[in-house]
């Protein structure tokens, strides 16, 4: 076994691996495409963050990369094929222009999302000249900054089943290209009569962004750390979608952690919330999946 130093290693060697191995077929194919843009934003994106952005909670070089690799498996999913999903003949023929969509997004929700609101004004500023520079097909409006766009579509279908055989006339979802601002996904909220003034949860940008990229990355199996000010939401927002916005397939859970809280305490508590399927065996109901969420999670004290 040979020990590396990660700046002697590189991130270069994490990106290959990613692509030789975790890739859908369909999206094998454009491979070129993806590398194309590794190599024209991901590096330098990395170190405009390492020199000019102040980040909320410190982080590595390979961190980021893994969590812009993450975020792009999210993507990818809906073109795995399993069971009887039948991917869209028009989504296919769609991934070579949804590819740079689909990386930028991931690109500002990674190593773009880890600094305070100046840093992203400059990470703005810095994405928009880069993809100038680079001749990009999907440059963001020109109004606010990268962080206000979502994609319009981002080939998601919810895991419905395509039947081939649908009859004309059958209306499907139409696919279209760009950028659609996040002000436009909030929803107008519901209260009956009778609830209480803190009760009642109104949607912003904020919370409507968080949730969709929480979403995205938990609905995949990949695990999420949500960082932020004091009194900023955080755990509204997550717990809000956790109880009302997931699929039926997930069971959320929810632990608060204290500054006694230690390992074994913790163990218990996840102990408690799962079925016992035999000795030493635990997990959720049959055919579900779990989540936990862990509140305050920065507040023990260190073993």
């Amino acid at each position: 076994m040979v020990y590396l130093e990660p700046s002697i290693l590189g991130l270069t060697p994490f990106v290959e691996s990613w692509m030789e191995h975790d890739l859908p077929e369909a999206i094998q194919e454009h491979q070129e495409v993806l590398q194309g843009l590794f190599d024209i934003y991901m590096e330098g994106a990395i170190e405009f963050v390492r020199e000019n952005v102040r980040e909320m909670q410190e982080s590595v070089d390979s961190n980021l990369c893994f969590s812009l690799l993450k975020l792009l498996s999210c993507f990818f999913e809906p073109f795995e094929v399993k069971d009887e999903r039948v991917v869209e003949k028009e989504l296919i023929e769609n991934i070579p222009h949804l590819m740079e969509y689909w990386f930028m997004f991931a690109l500002v929700w990674s190593v773009g999302a880890t600094g305070y609101s100046d840093g992203r004004t400059k990470f703005d500023e810095w994405l928009r000249a880069k993809m100038k520079e680079a001749g990009s097909t999907c440059l963001f409006p020109e109004e606010g900054i990268v962080y206000d766009y979502s994609i319009k579509d981002d080939a998601e279908r919810d895991d419905r089943i395509v039947d081939e055989d649908a009859e004309d006339g059958e209306e499907e979802e139409a696919f279209s290209l760009g950028w659609k601002p996040w002000a436009e996904r909030i929803e107008a909220p519901v209260f009956p009569d009778n609830a209480k003034f803190f009760e009642m949860v109104v949607p912003t940008v904020d919370s409507v962004r968080t949730q969709y990229v929480v979403e995205k990355l938990l609905k995949n199996k990949k695990q999420v750390l949500v960082v932020g000010p004091t009194g900023s939401g955080k755990s509204l927002t997550v717990g809000t979608k956790l109880l009302a916005g997931m699929p039926e397939r997930f069971v959320s859970n929810f632990l608060s952690f204290s500054a006694k809280t230690n390992a074994n305490q913790t163990q218990d508590m996840m102990d408690m919330k799962l079925d016992k399927r035999r000795k030493g065996i635990f997990g959720p109901p049959l055919g579900k999946q779990c989540i936990f969420f862990i509140d305050d999670l920065n507040m023990p004290m260190k073993e």
